[in-house]
């Protein structure tokens, strides 16, 4: 902003004095302040006038000098110029405050508006969605499907179901990790049965067989081990939606659902065959 287009805002002329300019301003400011002014357009018009008068009073110009100047006259003021000067440092506050407050609202606005909030309501969907078929493989009836197991691991890992685990290789299932039985399976035929949840297909078990006895072994790192954490990390979303305020829990909120559980979601739908699977609710 320059000089001349701060003179224009409080309507003076340029070179107008430094008490000429205080005295506009407080004119001017009671008239347009937001707390008086009804118009929508107060607040901005607030601000450039204060803009302005911060422009043609900055007490940072000038030579040394002159700042030394402005330290002596400060010293030998008067009440009257001295309530002035308090005045004059609360309305450049008050500036600041108007100011910052626009900058919030313009940022919440780009939050909650535009194709932003079109993806961020359509990740809430379908978070609730998954949220509540990982709910509903807890208590719906499982299903067997056949496979082959074509090789394992000899190493050992930890596991967050089972304190050993052993990753395996199944010729339609791929990779997997199973609790580390493998004297079970091992010495089994290499055709098994595996018991998959119904909406999302998360393999649960694992059946094997010999000629005398059959074995059961369980997966791990799947989603079934950590369902209920995840159940309430999709439930982020819907919460943030409803708990729409301006401050930052709301902004981390709407930034970890936006571009952490999206992310996620995307993921998680991508593989294995997940979005087929809700689509038909469980019967491909």
């Amino acid at each position: 902003m320059t000089r001349a287009e701060c003179y224009r805002i409080l309507q003076l002329k340029p070179g107008a004095s430094e008490a000429d300019i205080k005295r506009q301003y407080k004119r001017m400011a009671l008239k347009v302040h937001p707390d008086i002014n009804p118009s929508p357009k107060a607040n901005e018009e607030f601000i450039l006038l204060a803009k302005a008068v911060e422009v043609l009073l900055n007490s940072d110009q000038g030579t040394p000098m002159d700042r030394q100047a402005q330290r002596e006259a400060k010293k030998n003021e008067t009440e009257s110029e001295k309530k002035d000067r308090m005045d004059q440092a609360k309305m450049r506050y008050e500036y600041q405050k108007a100011k910052k407050q626009e900058e919030e609202n313009a940022y919440f606005t780009a939050l909650t508006s535009g194709p932003r909030w079109f993806i961020f309501k359509w990740i809430i969907r379908i978070s609730w969605v998954f949220a509540l078929a990982l709910a509903l493989d807890s208590i719906l009836p499982k299903h067997l499907e056949k496979d082959e197991l074509v090789a394992y691991d000899t190493g050992n890992h930890n596991g967050v179901l089972h304190e050993r685990i052993t990753q395996v290789e199944f010729k339609k299932n791929g990779v997997y990790f199973l609790e580390n039985r493998r004297g079970n399976w091992t010495n089994a035929y290499t055709e098994v049965w595996i018991e998959k949840s119904w909406l999302l297909h998360t393999p649960m078990v694992m059946y094997t067989t010999d000629d005398y006895e059959e074995f059961v072994t369980g997966f791990d790192f799947h989603l079934g081990a950590i369902r209920w954490m995840l159940v309430v990390i999709f439930l982020i979303p819907l919460f943030t939606y409803f708990r729409q305020r301006k401050d930052l829990t709301f902004v981390f909120l709407y930034q970890l659902s936006f571009w952490g559980i999206g992310g996620m979601l995307i993921f998680l739908l991508l593989t294995q065959n997940r979005l087929v699977h809700l689509i038909s609710l469980g019967f491909f």
